[in-house]
């Protein structure tokens, strides 16, 4: 009525760039062919806080596979990330 209307991409529109290879598609036998974009933040700080998380969550699991007697829910560090990945998941 007013104006145009933010439609999501088809997955033949989605484009993504690797180091090595430019941009690519999402093949059509993909099981994400169909999805469309796997997360997307209206807000800036929340992609921001997902982003940091991801790096916070891959150094706990190189922690843990140094040291896989590690319980991750008791160490004060991997449960403070824990609870952040389950607050946002939940709330955003």
């Amino acid at each position: 009525s007013a104006g145009a209307v933010k439609m999501q991409p088809k997955a033949e529109e989605l484009k993504f760039v690797t180091k090595n290879d430019g941009y690519v598609h999402i093949h059509p036998s993909s099981v994400n062919y169909q999805v469309g974009i796997l997360f997307v933040s209206a807000k800036h700080a929340v992609a921001e806080l997902v982003k940091e998380l991801r790096c916070e969550l891959d150094q706990l699991l190189q922690d843990k596979i140094k040291n896989p007697s590690m319980d991750l829910c008791m160490c004060p560090r991997g449960s403070q990330i824990i609870g952040m990945i389950v607050k946002l998941v939940t709330t955003q």
